[in-house]
């Protein structure tokens, strides 16, 4: 019994068989019904993160597991140079200091294996490097992002130039102090 020859009219389908296609129209109308709304919600929850990004303060950068960037903030396009188009065809290892690179590649296919927030503090001595080739040091925090469609990382820089020449001037205040003191 073929399904070509029961619509055709040439064989007579056996009941056993039409409970199993009316099982199987059932559970398909069943997962149709159940994924519609999922993939709508996926659907928001992508829509939703560009909007997010952008009111944030801090540059962030989204990234594939592959480390290709997929979406960039204003603040990001200010403290890179790039637009947002360039950053688009960029990995991320790309806007990092070569000495940086190495390091990256390893730590960013860590991160996959056991996505969880994580903070590179001021004390890392983390730069990024500017399309001009300037460096500016930052802080970078991490964390996976599911949309539902896919897995990502979010990365939040924050330009950290001021503090350090703030710490500069006061470690300088304080050696013109003790010496006026010694």
């Amino acid at each position: 019994v073929t399904f070509q020859g029961v619509l055709a009219g040439e064989v007579e389908p056996d009941a056993s068989a039409e409970l199993i296609a009316i099982a199987i129209s059932l559970l398909m109308l069943a997962g149709v019904t159940m994924l519609g709304p999922v993939l709508r919600s996926a659907r928001r929850d992508e829509e939703v993160v560009p909007q997010l990004l952008e009111s944030a303060p801090d540059a962030m950068i989204v990234a594939d597991p592959s480390d290709r960037i997929v979406l960039v903030n204003a603040a990001a396009v200010r403290l890179l140079g790039y637009t947002r188009r360039e950053l688009a065809s960029m990995g991320v290892e790309d806007v990092m200091p070569d000495r940086f690179r190495a390091s990256h590649r390893e730590a960013f296919g860590r991160f996959f294996s056991n996505p969880r927030s994580r903070l590179f503090p001021v004390a890392a001595d983390l730069h990024v490097r500017r399309k001009d080739g300037t460096e500016v040091p930052v802080e970078i925090s991490i964390a996976p992002l599911e949309t539902g469609l896919r897995r990502l990382v979010v990365g939040a820089i924050r330009d950290v130039s001021e503090r350090r020449r703030a710490e500069a001037a006061l470690r300088e205040s304080e050696g013109r102090y003790r010496s006026l003191i010694d």
